[in-house]
């Protein structure tokens, strides 16, 4: 399982994390043409190697939840994920253990992100901006709200408050915890997804599918989901 989620009041190392992803901090396209060009092209010579599965099978774990994946079903040896996904997959495959690590690489960059699951935000047009901000400091800062919240709406990304938490949990959970410290030590923090941004893993899964059944070709498709996306990210 290869990405974490949960709520985060780190500060945000755009420097370090400008090289990452799908988005600037700008909330336009980082991605570029040759990347995902390489991507899509992975995946089709990993399908002819053997190495994953016929598309058919790919299309229809699409949207499937964790407990119907080729790996939580154990047809799979390993699968990207989310951290707070640990839970499902450890109940669905019984006695099987499952562990979560990070990508491996030969760079500096596991290619691993902190991506929230939600954010905290204060109205700009709030009568009482000083008392909401102090209630969302409380929150995210203290350690009385993270011993009552624990992982209700997400491990904490303060690395101070996960300390708090991580005792506090099942095992289970206290691994996802382990894990999101090793995130918060070696990946970066991304981007917020921008407005026009709900649209990609639809798109993304689509031009997967017609590239993988020949209905396209790796640049073609490629070339459809740049304008697709840029379309989008301006109309939001």
């Amino acid at each position: 399982l290869h990405e974490a989620r949960g709520i985060t009041s780190r500060g945000l190392d755009r420097e370090a994390s400008r090289d990452l992803g799908l988005y600037d901090w700008d909330g336009q396209l980082a991605v570029t043409e040759e990347e995902l060009e390489q991507w899509y092209q992975l995946e089709v010579d990993m399908v002819e190697s053997g190495a994953l599965p016929n598309p058919s099978v790919i299309v229809e774990h699409h949207n499937v939840t964790p407990d119907q994946t080729l790996f939580g079903t154990g047809q799979a040896a390993m699968s990207f994920g989310y951290s707070n996904q640990l839970t499902p997959y450890t109940a669905a495959l019984g006695d099987d253990e499952v562990s979560m690590v990070l990508p491996p690489t030969e760079t500096d960059n596991p290619g691993v992100a902190v991506l929230p699951s939600q954010f905290w935000a204060i109205n700009a047009g709030s009568s009482e901006p000083q008392a909401a901000a102090m209630l969302m400091d409380f929150i995210l800062n203290d350690e009385r709200a993270a011993e009552i919240l624990k992982d209700d709406r997400g491990l904490p990304f303060n690395a101070e408050m996960l300390e708090v938490v991580e005792p506090l949990l099942d095992p289970v959970n206290a691994e996802a915890a382990a894990y999101i410290q090793s995130v918060l030590e070696q990946g970066v923090v991304a981007p917020p997804q921008p407005a026009g941004g709900a649209e990609m893993n639809s798109l993304s899964q689509r031009i997967e599918s017609d590239i993988l059944f020949n209905r396209q070709s790796v640049e073609d498709g490629v070339a459809e989901w740049l304008s697709y996306m840029e379309s989008a990210l301006q109309a939001g």
